[in-house]
């Protein structure tokens, strides 16, 4: 983990002050704009064997039906994969999603409405919390002085497409190092392509190309972060997409930019939460609404208490995501109307 000189020797980054847990945030109270009645039926992340988000969910549905007595909850949180097919079979009403569809989801649900589903964010992924749609983090060995990189370097590094331009990195030297490092080539290490965490990499570094440079480590399974972050401590030499909660002493993360001039941003509570980190996730619910008509009122309804003061301050409590901030809330809740 960095120490105090570590970031301080990063220019332009935040003071160590920033990284402190936000403040719960300045929202205005869930007012209801109805009395409504219904079923609500919720689909999405979560897992068969675990109780990933339940508790959050739970504690949302709770609140609400105590100002709405007359709507009930059916819930079944076994996947994001299950998610937009709850949704185009008709099971479900709300799809609850640490990411965006596939094109193969998709498939599914366009034919059906014509349409994409319609997109409400509920939350901010974690900072380090597994299985809540952590910000991938880009580790290196101690030893190695590179202090930033940017996601046009990312993607020269780790994409064989380059669509964010420019010729392939290979080397340190092509970073800018000097010395014993110039010559010597970033060995790559990463979740398994096929993982939600290089699909988001895919799509936020990447522009979407699904080509990834060669050679490169891949790990899958419940341990890979660990596995990731073991073999990048034993490896002076290597560049790893990985999780800040996997890292040990033997690493530190780089600062990203999604400019060449910067800022280049450290992953800390804060810059996540005010998404200011540029590899920061998203959680978002989708339901079907046709363009320019009305939600139904009870999904509407209870979309309003999620990204309320009272809703907002749930996922506070949980402390596993972290709660949208008052300027993206109040945007999420003009979706509403």
């Amino acid at each position: 983990m960095l120490t105090r000189r570590d970031l301080v020797a990063i220019a332009g980054l935040m003071p160590l002050a920033a990284q402190a847990q936000a403040a719960p945030v300045a929202l205005p109270g869930y007012a209801p704009a109805a009395t409504v009645t219904g079923l609500i039926r919720t689909w999405g992340h979560g897992s068969r064997d675990r109780d990933i988000l339940g508790g959050l969910v739970r504690d949302w549905q709770a609140a609400f039906a105590r100002r709405q007595p007359g709507v009930r909850f059916e819930t079944t949180l076994r996947g994001d994969a299950t998610a937009i097919g709850g949704l185009y079979t008709g099971a479900a009403d709300l799809a609850l999603m640490e990411r965006p569809p596939l094109a193969i989801e998709l498939d599914g649900y366009q034919p059906i409405f014509g349409r994409d589903p319609f997109e409400v964010q509920v939350a901010t992924g974690s900072l380090d919390v597994t299985d809540h749609a952590f910000a991938p983090v880009l580790l290196v060995h101690r030893s190695n002085p590179l202090p930033r990189l940017t996601l046009a370097q990312l993607d020269a590094l780790f994409g064989a497409d380059r669509r964010r331009g420019g010729a392939a990195l290979r080397t340190w030297g092509d970073l800018g190092l000097t010395g014993p490092w110039a010559e010597q080539a970033v060995r790559l290490y990463s979740f398994a392509i096929t993982d939600d965490t290089a699909q988001f990499f895919q799509r936020a570094v990447m522009a979407g190309s699904q080509k990834w440079a060669s050679p490169l480590t891949e790990f899958d399974g419940a341990d890979a972060g660990r596995r990731i972050a073991a073999a990048l401590a034993q490896d002076r030499f290597g560049l790893a997409l990985c999780g800040l909660q996997f890292s040990n002493p033997q690493l530190k993360p780089l600062a990203l930019a999604v400019q060449d001039g910067g800022p280049f941003v450290l992953p800390a509570r804060e810059t996540v939460r005010k998404r200011r980190y540029p590899l920061t996730r998203a959680v978002s619910i989708f339901l079907d609404r046709q363009p320019g008509q009305p939600m139904p009122p009870h999904l509407r309804e209870y979309l309003a208490y999620v990204l309320s003061r009272e809703g907002q301050q749930a996922v506070e409590r949980d402390g596993r995501y972290l709660p949208l901030t008052p300027e993206l809330a109040r945007r999420e809740r003009e979706k509403l109307a």
